[in-house]
């Protein structure tokens, strides 16, 4: 819900452009917090076995090459990407 409401507001901004990403599970380098490390463990390995493909974990570093290539993209207007399109974005040559 908190999110949703932090769009919203990122929205009324009126910025020329906008670029929102949905990545679902982070997966963290070097974390600490147990419920995540569970969490990621127990995505994977019900991906693995062809379940929860729309939940898999996406490691910060590809979160972070998407955001670089989609800043680099010449358009205004509000963009949303989704957990599927991040992977790509992350795979685009600049």
């Amino acid at each position: 819900r908190m999110k949703g409401e932090l769009e919203e507001d990122v929205k009324k901004l009126n910025f020329e452009k906008i670029t929102l990403f949905q990545p679902g599970m982070l997966e963290r380098k070097g974390s600490e917090r147990f419920g995540e490390i569970l969490g990621v463990k127990l995505f994977k390995f019900a991906n693995k076995l062809g379940l929860l493909k729309s939940q898999k974990p996406m490691p910060t570093e590809i979160l972070a090459k998407a955001m670089v290539n989609a800043s680099k993209i010449k358009s205004n207007g509000l963009s949303t990407i989704k957990l599927a399109s991040i992977f790509s974005f992350a795979e685009k040559k600049s």
